[in-house]
C-alpha cells in the first residue's frame, strides 16, 4: 500500500509502497525487482527506512524471541523487536542489553543498521560489540549466516550498513548482568563545556552510566554550565520490579494529527534550560528505575512535538582528544556570535576505533538539537564549517544536513564502504532517501 514517511527531525518526507511480511520464509515475495529498504520502528532521525520509488518493507511484525541461552547471556531474536519488548523480556532473568539507544520503541534491527551506541560507549563500545551474529536476507542470495567468523566482511558491511546490504532477519545478542532494576544516579555540577570534558574524563571508570547535559541558552560566562549524570546500578535483593511502563509512541508520520505547539522560541528557551538546571540540582541523587536510566526519552513523551511542525536539526560530532580544547573554544565563539539559544546539548565519552561509516573512535562525542529557524540555519552551518576545520565525524544516523561530498571528506573510509556494497550488490537492491543524498 501507499503511504507517507517522515523522519523524526521532520525534514524529509516523501511517499511510497509499504508492505509487511507474515513470515521471514517470505521476504522474497516482497523484495521484487525495483529498490526496498527494511524499516523497523521508523523513528530515525534521517530517512534510513524510505525513499521515494522505493518499497519499504515493514518488520515489526517479526518480533519473535526464537532462542534464549541465560546461562550463557545469548538470546536470538526477530530484528523487529522493540528494546522495550526485550527488556522486559529478559527483566526477571536479572540480564539486559547494555548498549541500547533512548527510546524503547526501536527495533533491534535499526540497531544494528546504524550500529548506535548507549549510555557509556567509553566502556561499552557501540551496537556492533554485542551482536554475535546475524542472519540477512539478500534477493539474489537467500538467507545468509553472518559472524566474525563466517562472512566477517559482509557482517562489518551490515553493522552500521543502514539496512543497504538486505533485511536483517535475525540477531544473536550477547547480554550483561545487572544486581537490581534500579540506577542511583548523581548529577555532578559542570562550570562550562571544558570542565564537563574534563569530568567525564575523571569519573569515567566510576559509573555505570555516563553523560552530561549542558546548558546553551545562554551566552554569558555560565554558557554550558550543566551536570554530570553519573549511574549505578544499586545491589537490592528485594523482589524484581521495573517492568517497562507504558509510554507514548513516537510518530513523525506527515498528517498525522498532532497539536506540535512551537514551544522552543529563542526567547523561551533560555528560561526553560535555566529552570531545568535549578530543578535538577534540587535532586542531586536519586534513585531511578534502569527503564528510565536507559530510555530517558519516555519522560519527555511530547519533547520532539515542542519544536513545533518545523522540527529540528541534528547535529553531532565525534572530537578527539588532541583537538578538544581548541574545538570547545571555537564552538564557543560561534554560539556567541550566533546567540541561538539551543535546548539539547550532551556529551559523552567514545574509545573505539571508526570503521567505515560507523559514528566511533576515540574522544568525546558532542550532540545538539537546533531549532529550524532562520537563526538555526545560521548557526547549524556555522557549525558544520567547525566540523569540516576540525575535520570531525558526524554522525549519519543524526544529520539530515550531511552530503555526500561531506561525508566522503569526513569519513575516512567512505569509499571502501561504497566499493564493499557495490562489489557485493552490483544491483544496489536496496535504497533510501538516505543512500541517495549521500550516493552510497
Amino acid at each position: 500500500m501507499q503511504r507517507s514517511f517522515g523522519s523524526l527531525d521532520l525534514q524529509t518526507t516523501c511517499s511510497g509502497d509499504y508492505q509487511e511480511p507474515l513470515s521471514a520464509d517470505r521476504m522474497d515475495e516482497l523484495t521484487g525487482n525495483g529498490p526496498v529498504i527494511a524499516r523497523g520502528a521508523g523513528v530515525s532521525y534521517v530517512a534510513a527506512s524510505f525513499g521515494a520509488d522505493t518499497r519499504s518493507i515493514g518488520m515489526r511484525g517479526l518480533c519473535r524471541v526464537t532462542k534464549f541461552e541465560p546461562e550463557t547471556k545469548r538470546i536470538t531474536v526477530e530484528a523487529g523487536i522493540s528494546l522495550g519488548a526485550l527488556y522486559d523480556f529478559l527483566l526477571p532473568h536479572h540480564l539486559f542489553l547494555a548498549i541500547q539507544p533512548g527510546h524503547p520503541q526501536i527495533t533491534v534491527g535499526g540497531c544494528v543498521a546504524c550500529n548506535v551506541h548507549g549510555k557509556n560507549p567509553q566502556r561499552d563500545g557501540v551496537f556492533a560489540d554485542v551482536v554475535e551474529a546475524l542472519e540477512l536476507f539478500h534477493p539474489d542470495y537467500g538467507v545468509m549466516r553472518l559472524s566474525r567468523e563466517q562472512n566477517p566482511e559482509l557482517f562489518e558491511l551490515t553493522c552500521g550498513g543502514f539496512g543497504l546490504t538486505g533485511v536483517i532477519l535475525t540477531v544473536t545478542l550477547c547480554l550483561s548482568d545487572f544486581p537490581a532494576p534500579l540506577v542511583q544516579v548523581r548529577k555532578i555540577p559542570v562550570r562550562n563545556l571544558d570542565d564537563a570534558c574534563e569530568q567525564l574524563t575523571e569519573l569515567k571508570s566510576s559509573y555505570d552510566f555516563l553523560y552530561t547535559w549542558n546548558d546553551l541558552g545562554r551566552f554569558d560566562h555560565r554558557m554550558g554550565r550543566g551536570f554530570l549524570s553519573g549511574g549505578r546500578f544499586v545491589s537490592d535483593p528485594s523482589p524484581l520490579t521495573g517492568r517497562l511502563r507504558s509510554y507514548r509512541p513516537l510518530d513523525p508520520t506527515p498528517g498525522v494529527r498532532r497539536w506540535r505547539p512551537k514551544v522552543f522560541h529563542r526567547q523561551i528557551i533560555p528560561w526553560a534550560t535555566r529552570f531545568g538546571f535549578m530543578w535538577q540540582m534540587q535532586h542531586p541523587i536519586e534513585e531511578l528505575g534502569l527503564f528510565q536510566v536507559i530510555y530517558p526519552g519516555i519522560g519527555w513523551p511530547a519533547y520532539f512535538d515542542l519544536y513545533g511542525s518545523a522540527g529540528f536539526f541534528g547535529h553531532m560530532v565525534l572530537v578527539p582528544d588532541e583537538c578538544r580544547r581548541a574545538y570547545v573554544r571555537s564552538l564557543e565563539r560561534v554560539l556567541r556570535t550566533q546567540r541561538e539559544p539551543i535546548f539539547c546539548a550532551s556529551m559523552k565519552l567514545f574509545e573505539g576505533k571508526q570503521r567505515l561509516l560507523h559514528f566511533n573512535g576515540t574522544g568525546v562525542s558532542m550532540h545538539f538539537h537546533v531549532p529550524n529557524t532562520a537563526g538555526g540555519h545560521r548557526l547549524i552551518s556555522a557549525m558544520e564549517d567547525l566540523s569540516r576545520e576540525f575535520h570531525l565525524i558526524r554522525n549519519i544516523y543524526f544529520d539530515s544536513r550531511l552530503s555526500a561530498a561531506m561525508a566522503r571528506t569526513l569519513y575516512p573510509e567512505y569509499e571502501t564502504f561504497q566499493q564493499r556494497l557495490l562489489r557485493f550488490d552490483p544491483k544496489r537492491r536496496f535504497k533510501s532517501a538516505l543512500s541517495h543524498r549521500l550516493e552510497i
